[in-house]
């Protein structure tokens, strides 16, 4: 029992001093970039999370908000996602159109998205070996963005990042169109 405490400890120390570490670099360099920017940089430090050689498939579900619900924003982010996550060569993207109805079917029964059994079952559906999950946050004057990296196989966090985006014209848009400030006909012809 004096053992397991020991390693409890251990590990939660080296979670607090980690994780210290890590909003000290988040707050140096990740707030206040542009949407593609902030894409590429979450794509590189999921890459990172990834060993050697290895090119898992992965799926990106749909972002959701803090209340755990899609949004306008978070479905275009997980559109967004693959393209960058392909960029890094260190990934092969499964496409599924009905990732986030499967995923909301699941989470009907568990109700919760990072749950282990969760995470494992949806790989098993799409036929995915990681999973890359995302939250996106309104903080008023910028959107935070954090992402995980799940292996779907051994229920484990890959690899975590989170960014604080600009408002750009884009961004600015897709809020619009979320609050009902704009509907599709006002918003134009998105490329």
């Amino acid at each position: 029992m004096k053992g397991i405490r020991g390693h409890i400890t251990f590990l939660l120390c080296a979670l607090v001093i980690l994780g210290q570490g890590g909003m000290a670099q988040a707050a140096a360099g990740d707030i206040g970039m542009t949407l593609e920017q902030g894409l590429a940089r979450l794509a590189t430090r999921l890459a990172d999370g990834v060993a050697g050689e290895v090119r898992p498939v992965v799926a990106v579900a749909s972002f959701r908000d803090v209340d755990n619900r899609v949004t306008t924003v978070g479905r275009y982010l997980a559109m967004k996602m693959p393209h960058f996550l392909l960029d890094k060569q260190r990934f092969r993207v499964v496409v599924r159109d009905d990732l986030d109805t499967l995923l909301d079917t699941l989470m009907e029964e568990r109700k919760d998205i990072y749950d282990p059994a969760t995470v494992a079952a949806l790989g098993r559906l799409v036929g995915a070996q990681g999973l890359v999950l995302g939250q996106v946050m309104n903080l008023g004057d910028r959107l935070r963005l954090h992402v995980w990296l799940i292996d779907t196989e051994r229920r484990i966090r890959l690899a975590s990042a989170a960014v604080s985006l600009s408002y750009d014209e884009r961004l600015e848009m897709l809020v619009a169109l979320e609050e009902g400030k704009i509907t599709m006909d006002e918003k134009g012809d998105e490329r």
